[in-house]
């Protein structure tokens, strides 16, 4: 399933991450794709709060994966890719056992091409800026 749609607020964006929530299962992976400050985080707080994590969800921006408990135990992991280099760092750091133990939600995911394959679904989600100062474009490739 492909959704395509624009979302004219964070409070919009935030929204359709928890709509995508309703479906995932643990290993699964939701990759998503943007530029800085476009709204990813944002999606993943609204993706992990409808998940059941109830706890300030900062960007994970300064370390690479923040690991959250949702109110029923599932485990959601919020990556942030950006400063590393391929997959082979990918798989150094343990990433890759966050794709077997519960959701993982990951911020620069073309940052690690091929990291992903040990995740059960793959959820892609590209924000784009367009039109107005908080209006984005977003499209979800649900596979």
């Amino acid at each position: 399933m492909k959704v395509d749609t624009v979302c004219y607020n964070e409070d919009e964006t935030a929204a359709l991450g928890a709509r995508l929530a309703v479906g995932l299962r643990p290993g699964d992976a939701v990759l998503l794709r943007g530029a800085m400050g476009a709204g990813k985080s944002v999606f993943a707080r609204g993706l992990a709060c409808a998940l059941g994590v109830s706890e300030a969800m900062p960007s994970p921006t300064f370390m690479l994966m923040l690991p959250h408990r949702a109110a029923d135990g599932l485990m959601v992991y919020h990556m942030d890719l950006f400063r590393l280099d391929g997959a082979e760092a990918f798989f150094a750091a343990g990433l890759d056992e966050a794709l077997e133990e519960g959701i993982a939600l990951v911020e620069w995911p073309e940052r690690c091409p091929g990291a992903f394959s040990a995740a059960r679904r793959l959820f892609d989600v590209c924000i784009e800026y367009c039109g107005g100062e908080n209006e984005r474009r977003v499209v979800m490739d649900c596979g």
